[in-house]
């Protein structure tokens, strides 16, 4: 059985999701790791020793008590984080449950798994944590994350191009649907 290719505007989601996914994990591992530097640097600049060098499987435990204890962020937020390191972690292991729901000739008619809200809360939460964590931590320059920044940028520009070809092409689908519903 042959099957026909994908339609223009379920290959530009595939493209969308594909560099959201992309962006996500790397907004996710750089707050990942602002969090842990902060901590450390913490610790070390006051002399004391990290709770978080020798926790084993306590590890993130560990990690979200201190981020409620310090006022960096509430129970809820941090709840959502969880949810969304998560999701990255879906990403990581799971991109085939992301993506299946695409398909033109509808075979797979299963929940879409994709979360096209999860980079908006990623930033949402980077700038709360990066505030709060000013103001009790000191915090390090990020040098790789200041050299990848352009590509990032050339991702998010390009992320914003597809979003509006992809809006084009599904009101003129359905445009078409109820031209052929008439």
């Amino acid at each position: 059985m042959t099957r026909r290719p994908m339609l223009a505007l379920e290959r530009n989601i595939v493209k969308f999701r594909s560099m959201e996914m992309m962006v996500f994990i790397y907004e996710a591992e750089q707050l990942r790791k602002f969090i842990l530097s902060c901590i450390d640097n913490g610790h070390m600049f006051a002399g004391t020793e990290n709770p978080l060098k020798n926790p084993g499987k306590q590890f993130y435990k560990i990690l979200w008590g201190i981020i409620e204890d310090n006022d960096i962020l509430p129970r809820h937020e941090i709840d959502q984080l969880v949810s969304l390191l998560k999701y990255r972690n879906d990403i990581a292991h799971r991109v085939d449950e992301l993506l299946i729901d695409i398909n033109s000739d509808n075979i797979h008619f299963q929940e879409n798994k994709y979360d096209y809200t999860a980079l908006t809360e990623i930033y949402k939460l980077k700038d709360k944590v990066e505030t709060n964590m000013a103001k009790k931590y000191p915090m390090t320059a990020n040098l790789n994350a200041h050299t990848l920044e352009p590509i990032i940028d050339t991702l998010k520009q390009e992320l914003a191009r597809l979003s509006k070809r992809i809006n084009r092409q599904l009101a003129s689908r359905i445009a078409n649907f109820l031209k052929c519903k008439t």
